[in-house]
C-alpha cells in the first residue's frame, strides 16, 4: 500500500499573492509588454503547482522523495 504527502512548496503567503501576479500579467498585456506578462504568468504558475511529494510504500517499508511540478516529477 502507497502513501502520498503532499506538501506545497512555498507558503501559503505566495499563494494569495497568485492572483495578484495574473492581473499583473493581463495588465502588462494590454500595455504592449507580452513578454513580462508571459514570464509574471509563469512565476505565478510555478508558485501554484509545485510541491513537495513523499511517497511511503508500506509493503516493501520504502520511501521516495521528490518535487512535484504540474504533476510531473521533477527529481527523485
Amino acid at each position: 500500500m502507497t502513501k502520498k504527502i503532499i506538501i506545497p512548496y512555498f507558503p501559503p503567503f505566495f499563494k494569495f499573492l497568485t492572483p495578484l501576479f495574473g492581473g499583473g500579467a493581463i495588465y502588462l498585456f494590454m500595455k504592449s509588454q507580452p513578454i513580462w506578462a508571459v514570464v509574471l504568468f509563469a512565476v505565478g504558475l510555478i508558485i501554484v503547482t509545485t510541491n513537495y511529494v513523499t511517497e511511503l510504500d508500506m509493503g516493501n517499508r520504502k520511501y521516495n522523495d521528490y518535487f512535484s511540478f504540474l504533476g510531473m516529477r521533477l527529481n527523485n
